[in-house]
């Protein structure tokens, strides 16, 4: 198996960054040329939640591009969906609880909670995404234009579940006709129904869309 560790210096989007952008397939054919192990797994990757302002304790590699709490969650959560469309092993985040109390430290901000194990809304995030999908199986990447925005399918107990999300900016899309009728349940896990509607205007924070049958 190769581990990997796909952080990106330049910037946080996941979608963009190294491994993630072409689903993993230059590496898996690099592997195959060179008769290297068959199987990936994502063993560190992460984003840091600290003050990137003028005095900021920069990480050990480099300077990771800081991000808000909310994105924080929101390219976790892509970056989960992505792996399980690479046909990635198993993937762990870095890290749990940030590593120390310091704000304007880059290293000590990675944590889905705290250094007082407080949660941050990364938390919710990852914690809705394994409650809904740990146990589902991946269908396929349904994504016409997946620079523009992403549709990944899967199917829980025989229902049909969505994960959608624009890479950048915003995306008008038609709802899938087998979930038409169902429930959206935002990134925290909030439920609505989706009542008649057929269009969905998809934004850069990942949302589930689910078959009411």
């Amino acid at each position: 198996v190769v581990t990997i560790h796909p952080y990106d210096h330049e910037q946080p989007i996941p979608e963009k960054a190294p491994f993630f952008c072409d689903g993993f397939k230059s590496l898996r054919e690099r592997m195959k040329a060179n008769g290297g192990a068959a199987r990936i797994a994502i063993t560190e990757v992460g984003w840091t939640t600290y003050d990137a302002s003028a005095g900021a304790e920069h990480a050990y590699v480099g300077n990771y591009p800081a991000v808000t709490f909310a994105e924080q969650a929101q390219y976790l959560v892509r970056m989960y969906l992505l792996a399980r469309q690479g046909g990635i092993e198993y993937t762990c985040q870095y890290d749990f609880r940030d590593d120390g109390p310091n704000p304007r430290n880059a290293e000590q901000n990675f944590g889905l909670v705290y250094h007082d194990c407080t949660p941050k809304p990364s938390f919710a995030a990852v914690a809705f995404l394994t409650r809904l999908l740990g146990p589902a199986e991946f269908g396929r990447d349904c994504s016409p234009e997946p620079k523009k925005y992403r549709v990944a399918s899967f199917r829980r107990g025989g229902v049909p579940i969505y994960a959608l999300w624009a890479v950048e900016g915003e995306r008008d899309i038609e709802i899938p006709s087998d979930v038409r009728g169902g429930f959206l349940f935002d990134l925290m896990g909030n439920r609505s129904d989706l009542g008649s509607r057929t269009k969905l205007t998809l934004t850069e924070t990942p949302v589930y869309v689910v078959g009411n049958r």
